[in-house]
């Protein structure tokens, strides 16, 4: 499926996750990074939009959920979607480097 028509939130993550690769990151940091709201710990939010994004990954894409710490992206990196994501993710290299 074409990643291209994702907007909102599913781009934001799915841009972020591809800035990350290979990284896990953990959904407080989702919630934070991408959704900007400090979400409740048992949301099903961050399930429903990855669930979302994984369908529009590309070939040798995929989004793996570690257990008891949160997610991480694997695959070749990809240059990040251009579009118009519903928020900002501009603190993708503050947490790249914590």
């Amino acid at each position: 499926m074409s990643n291209t028509n994702l907007s909102g939130l599913p781009l934001s993550l799915l841009n972020y996750f591809r800035a990350n690769t290979s990284r896990v990151i953990t959904r407080n940091e989702l919630s934070e990074v991408v959704w900007h709201l400090k979400l409740h710990p048992m949301s099903r939010s961050i399930d429903q939009t990855i669930s979302v994004v994984r369908k529009h990954l590309g070939t040798g894409e995929q989004i793996v959920h570690v257990r008891n710490v949160g997610y991480r992206h694997e695959g070749q990196p990809v240059q990040p979607l251009l579009g118009k994501p519903k928020r900002s993710i501009s603190r993708v290299n503050e947490h790249a480097e914590a």
